[in-house]
């Protein structure tokens, strides 16, 4: 059982880290693979506490991708209006790249987000350069949350395989 427990994690680690650069909640992903494999292997594997904890750093994942996020706007100059801008712009852009397979919800996202400050911020200032550092801005804070996360998930995996061998 300890080995399907192995395989169960792995194959939940490796889906959740794919799945976080689309956007999606890998970290979650990876914690019920952490459940799960705890439960095959009666808990020998990982135990519920670091299920738990886990659970903490996926939230902390959360929260930090979009608050970094919201830095990289905020820290080329946008208004607050450009943030929301950003983060509209980034959940419609996954839903509009929904249909090309694979990288359609990440370059959906990472464009939307561009396009949601831009516009925004056009609307708000009237400044094109303004305009434009804003959307950058928000693709970059969208590559650094989307970078922390898959940090987040790696060391959650990570842990799991030392408690394995």
């Amino acid at each position: 059982m300890f080995a399907l427990g192995i395989v169960t994690f792995l194959l939940f680690g490796l889906a959740g880290l794919a799945m976080i650069p689309l956007g999606l909640p890998g970290t979650f992903i990876i914690v019920a693979g952490s459940g799960l494999a705890g439960l095959i292997t009666a808990w020998e594997l990982i135990s519920v506490s670091w299920v738990f904890i886990f659970l903490g750093f996926a939230a902390l994942g959360e929260i930090l991708d979009l608050g970094v996020s919201a830095l990289g706007v905020k820290s080329l100059g946008a208004s607050g209006k450009s943030m929301t801008g950003a983060l509209i712009g980034s959940i419609a852009g996954a839903i509009v790249g929904t249909p090309v397979p694979v990288v359609g919800n990440v370059i959906g996202a990472f464009v939307g987000g561009f396009l949601g400050a831009l516009l925004v911020e056009m609307a708000v200032s009237e400044d094109i350069g303004q305009a434009l550092k804003s959307g950058l801005g928000a693709f970059l804070g969208k590559v650094f949350g989307s970078l922390l996360k898959v940090t987040i998930g790696s060391m959650m995996i990570v842990k799991v395989l030392m408690n394995a061998f």
